[in-house]
């Protein structure tokens, strides 16, 4: 099943993807819209998948979240 790893709504649903993506060429020659793509895909997914999951973590008292990444 694919979800957008940018819909909040998906994440709420614990419907996400672990997916990254990266912009190839020169940083000048990427425009704006690429690099928010990027940072939605690869720093906010982490972000709201922290959100989503660390509050049961904390309120139980343990968990781990473990971020992994390649290139």
């Amino acid at each position: 099943m694919a979800a957008d790893a940018t819909d909040d709504s998906a994440w709420q649903a614990r419907l996400h993807a672990c997916v990254g993506e990266a912009s190839a060429g020169l940083m000048v020659n990427t425009n704006m819209s690429e690099w928010r793509q990027v940072l939605e895909t690869n720093l906010l997914r982490v972000v709201r998948g922290c959100r989503l999951f660390v509050p049961g973590m904390l309120a139980a008292g343990r968990g781990q979240v473990i971020s992994t990444a390649s290139f």
